[in-house]
């Protein structure tokens, strides 16, 4: 969470700062934050940020998609190659430029880098297509409603604290538009 809270909060600032920039919520907040907890988090410096997340995005149309087109399996297939030549690296530097608490740098020399590059490619495929479509979700309906707007900011902002209850509200939001129908 800390991460996340991190995260959004330097791209909301930077956006304040120049006033004609419009942020694009999905993109410019939900995805840089996925990649953001995949570097600080997980260790793996993915370079240019926008090309991995969308990366990540065609891999997983590949995977989960279920009809075969051609055009969309060599892009996927294009894309995975990315990702695996990220993480590769990643795991050859042992995860230098990230923080030193990371999932890769605790499993670095555990495994073999084979094995290692499996479970973090898992990882990532699992983490950020998902989080972004469900951080696109959650927003679309936040903005859609008031109502939901208002109880998760009065929960966010509460000086309790009250995770729980913004988990709630968060939920709640899913549960009008899930990602899966």
């Amino acid at each position: 969470a800390a991460i996340a809270r991190r995260t959004a909060e330097a791209v909301l600032a930077e956006t304040s700062r120049r006033p004609a920039i419009e942020l694009d919520g999905v993109r410019g907040l939900v995805t840089c934050t996925a990649i953001a907890i995949v570097r600080d988090y997980y260790g793996v410096d993915v370079g240019d940020e926008e090309d991995f997340a969308n990366c990540c995005c065609a891999a997983s149309h590949y995977l989960f998609y279920p009809k075969r087109v051609a055009k969309y399996e060599a892009l996927g297939l294009a894309a995975a190659a990315r990702i695996n030549a990220v993480i590769a690296a990643a795991i050859q530097t042992g995860g230098v430029g990230c923080p030193s608490d990371t999932i890769l740098s605790r499993m670095h020399g555990t495994l073999p880098h084979d094995r290692l590059q499996v479970i973090l490619f898992g990882m990532i495929m699992g983490f950020v297509p998902t989080n972004t479509m469900a951080g696109g979700h959650i927003l679309d309906v936040l903005l859609d409603r008031s109502d939901a707007m208002e109880h998760s900011r009065e929960a966010a902002n509460s000086k309790l604290n009250d995770d729980a209850r913004l988990r709630r509200c968060l939920f709640e939001a899913m549960r009008f538009m899930p990602l899966v129908r």
